[in-house]
């Protein structure tokens, strides 16, 4: 609707060449405002993936860091720096599925642990330990199941 309001067809422009170009700026202008990263960071970015992808063609083979930080004129830190911030810009999902450790496909989201969860395995067994502990108890002659309370209490 932009596009039609500030058409002005006394320039010589058709209208069609207008509008393509006022839209797609217009979306190329919503995309790096919702962009969380910096142009000169997103350059920087651009920058590497290109210097990176025409030395492997150049060389045949995966560049290192020291190679890669050389030909860009930076260090290896600030070479890090641009490799976080460009793994920080994608996104993934958790319900995506990947190849498990068996072959079998899986969920990202089932290979994430929780470390609060307790370990399914370790109640079992705390249950089963109990179970026979009660029944060696229930064993016992009541001199000994007394014996056992009274050294309970004591600790």
């Amino acid at each position: 609707m932009e596009a039609l309001d500030k058409y002005d067809h006394t320039l010589g422009n058709s209208f069609d060449s207008y509008a393509y170009h006022r839209i797609r700026g217009a979306m190329l202008d919503e995309v790096r405002r919702q962009n969380w990263m910096p142009r000169t960071a997103w350059q920087k970015f651009q920058q590497l993936k290109s210097t990176k992808e025409r030395l492997e063609g150049e060389l045949g083979r995966t560049v290192t860091e020291d190679i890669l930080a050389k030909e860009m004129g930076i260090d290896i830190e600030e070479l890090n720096q641009v490799q976080s911030n460009a793994n920080k810009m994608y996104l993934a999902s958790l319900d995506e599925e990947v190849v498990g450790g068996d072959g079998s496909q899986v969920r990202k989201l089932d290979l994430v642990e929780d470390t609060n969860s307790p370990d399914p395995l370790s109640i079992v067994e705390e249950k089963e330990t109990r179970r026979l502990l009660s029944q060696a108890i229930n064993n016992l002659g009541e001199r000994d199941r007394l014996i056992l309370h009274y050294i309970i209490l004591i600790i």
